[in-house]
């Protein structure tokens, strides 16, 4: 992994701006194209991700895989990988998923989480696979799959 990335200093991907505006999505390409280009040009795909130091190792419709090798900048106090990072990737991978199913008058947030911790993690590869199962009118629902490979 380059500095830049490291630090967060690597070059920002087009960013999804005014998701409802149909004309800016549809003259732009697909979202899930301009996803995928921007993954191409910065695997974090955007700040937080580099600030994270978490990957996108895949993005196809409906489905979305977050990896990220932690190290002493995602432990807690007690030296354990801080919960809020498995979190963050879960979240990310989920929304990532969700965001390569909408169209050009869609958009999509986050409206609950809930994860229970079964054991503590120290140094190690985590990886989030999450894959769209079904899409409602108002609220779609994911199915994690095989979470962090523990």
């Amino acid at each position: 992994m380059s500095q830049s990335s490291q630090t967060g200093a690597a070059p920002a991907p087009e960013r999804i701006r005014n998701a409802p505006d149909a004309a800016r999505r549809d003259s732009a390409g697909s979202l899930l194209e301009r996803l995928q280009r921007g993954v191409e040009a910065n695997p974090s795909l955007m700040p937080f991700g580099a600030t994270m130091a978490f990957a996108v190792e895949l993005l196809r419709e409906g489905e979305a895989v977050i990896v990220v090798t932690t190290d002493e900048r995602h432990q807690n106090i007690v030296g354990y990988t801080h919960g809020g990072v498995l979190l963050a990737i879960a979240d990310n991978a989920i929304g990532l998923a969700h965001l390569t199913t909408l169209r050009a008058n869609q958009t999509a947030t986050t409206v609950e989480v809930k994860m229970n911790f079964l054991r503590p993690v120290w140094r190690t590869q985590l990886r989030a696979h999450a894959r769209m199962v079904k899409s409602g009118k108002l609220l779609m629902s994911d199915e994690l799959r095989r979470i962090f490979g523990l």
